[in-house]
């Protein structure tokens, strides 16, 4: 039996089937956004709430505050990314 959320497969089989989800910051498309590259981050409880603050390689930071429901989401989808990597050798460089 597996232990993945079929709700965070289903969000992420959208967001992934969505066009510009596959790296198109490296295109050079007209509309590509740049991708800052996280460096380092916290995790901080505040009663019901987790913040997440990520600094970035060019010394910006951003925190995001989550409920527990967001939070398990992304540690669902962070797994779901690096078993996918892992299996298909797709690591970034």
């Amino acid at each position: 039996m597996s232990s993945e959320d079929v709700t965070a497969r289903k969000w992420l089989d959208y967001f992934m089937s969505q066009p510009g989800s596959e790296g198109s910051e490296a295109g050079g498309d007209d509309g590509a956004v740049e991708i800052p590259e996280a460096q380092s981050f916290v995790v901080e409880v505040r009663g019901d709430d987790i913040l997440l603050r990520v600094r970035f390689a060019d010394g910006r930071e951003r925190a995001f505050k989550m409920v527990p429901d967001v939070a398990l989401f992304l540690r669902e989808y962070l797994t779901v990314a690096l078993k996918s990597t892992e299996a298909y050798g797709q690591s970034e460089p």
